[in-house]
């Protein structure tokens, strides 16, 4: 009997997310994940199941050891047990992992809300961190007249992962001196986005189409922050105009899957995972 649409096997959704199947089988039993049991006790998984299998791959990836991890998401799933864990943005901090709700971000270990990116100027800073801040603005100083909008572009690029809020500044020094300097609106974009600040993010996302309409990863990233503020129709033609622009763009598959999911057409869910699985599993 064929399984119903939306519905994975312990093999099927190891394909898909690309963990062997002890791997699949051991979140199971860890409960990360909580697939149903079909009539003769085999697990069968659904598509949040999939997301967070996704999600847990690219973790297990990084530098951060496995227990940490784990120890990460079941807390998560112990403190929001009525939400699931697909439903929280996962990212990474230094050794951190971190996790966004509607309140902010927050260490699901400790429990404490977490650094994010701060909108407000002239919020106070530790001391040690304000003197690096005033030596490295005198450092540029003597640069800020002669340099170019790609010059500010490129100290942004190189200081973003160190001080996100000190590369925000220099992202919008260059935009000052060209306010059509695409790549440089996705990044303000997707700052803003990290922040939670969705309407800014999209604004600056959209400049970036208006000097650069074929851009697919401003196209993307303006159909995530869609997704993020609940406008599903709007965030599934972003990511079907990704795809005419670049078919292999692997995560506009993956992104339009949940939202066909997520709106019942499981039949087009699956295609576009299929064709994803096929794109990631081609990748050198």
């Amino acid at each position: 009997m064929p399984l119903p649409l939306g519905t994975y096997t312990t093999r099927q959704v190891a394909a898909l997310s690309g963990l062997s199947v002890p791997q699949v089988r051991r979140c199971a039993r860890a409960g990360l994940i909580t697939p149903e049991k079909d009539a003769r006790g085999r697990l069968r998984f659904g598509f949040q199941d999939l997301v967070f299998l996704r999600t847990w791959k690219r973790l297990r990836e990084t530098r951060l050891g496995v227990r940490r991890i784990g120890r990460a998401v079941r807390e998560l799933k112990a403190r929001r047990p009525e939400a699931p864990l697909s439903a929280f943005p996962i990212r990474l901090d230094g050794a951190s992992v971190l996790v966004r709700d509607e309140a902010g971000l927050f260490d699901p270990v400790s429990g404490q809300a977490a650094f994010d990116f701060e909108a407000a100027e002239g919020r106070r800073v530790p001391a040690g961190e304000a003197t690096r801040r005033a030596s490295h603005a005198a450092t540029v100083a003597p640069l800020r007249r002669r340099g170019s909008a790609s010059d500010w572009y490129a100290r942004a690029c190189a200081i973003e992962e160190e001080d996100p809020r000190l590369a925000w500044r220099y992202y919008l020094q260059a935009l000052e001196l060209d306010p059509g300097y695409s790549d440089a609106h996705v990044n303000v974009g997707r700052l803003l986005h990290l922040a939670g600040r969705l309407d800014e993010a999209e604004a600056h996302y959209r400049s970036a189409l208006k000097h650069r309409p074929r851009d697919p990863t401003a196209r993307f990233n303006l159909g995530v922050v869609l997704e993020d503020q609940g406008r599903l129709q709007e965030a599934v033609e972003a990511y079907r105009a990704v795809l005419e622009l670049d078919m292999g763009f692997a995560d506009a598959h993956y992104n339009l899957a949940h939202l066909y999911q997520t709106t019942g057409d499981a039949e087009a869910a699956l295609r576009h995972l299929v064709v994803y699985r096929r794109l990631v599993d081609s990748e050198p």
